[in-house]
């Protein structure tokens, strides 16, 4: 288990350090104000870890399956939508 372990700690520790939209973000609200850098890492820190406790509960799958469920109702909504317009142009 150890020899699989380490690796793996090692890509989660790169992947964790590299820059991503979250950080951009942070960046971008940072050079604004002070504070609102400040309330951005806390959004974005509180995400994080209400995303870690559901994880370790074993809930993301039923988040996941609901979450794609709604994804599947809106799209068909607006694949219905377009639909209706390009027939009452036509």
């Amino acid at each position: 288990m150890l020899r699989t372990l380490l690796p793996f700690l090692g890509a989660c520790t790169l992947i964790a350090a590299s820059p991503g939209p979250s950080t951009m973000l942070i960046v971008r609200q940072s050079l604004r104000s002070r504070r609102a850098g400040f309330l951005t890492v806390l959004g974005n820190e509180t995400g994080v870890f209400v995303w870690g406790t559901v994880a370790a509960l074993g809930l993301t799958a039923l988040l996941a399956a609901a979450v794609r469920r709604r994804l599947e109702q809106v799209s068909g909504g607006v694949l219905l939508l377009l639909g209706v317009r390009m027939a009452v142009e036509s």
